[in-house]
């Protein structure tokens, strides 16, 4: 996954939390699910192309 691709999906998260919950200012609190959507999708192109379970 490039590089630009994991930081467009960082930013749509980010957006996609702040829009939801407004008075959040905590970078932890919408930092966490940004975080679990980059590390699923990198799990999801890791077994698409067969690299899971390598290292």
């Amino acid at each position: 996954m490039s590089t630009l691709k994991t930081k467009l999906l960082l930013r749509k998260q980010y957006a996609k939390t702040l829009a939801a919950k407004t008075e959040e200012y905590d970078p932890r609190k919408y930092l966490g699910p940004a975080r679990d959507a980059i590390k699923a999708t990198v799990i999801g192109k890791m077994r698409e192309f067969g690299s899971s379970n390598q290292a």
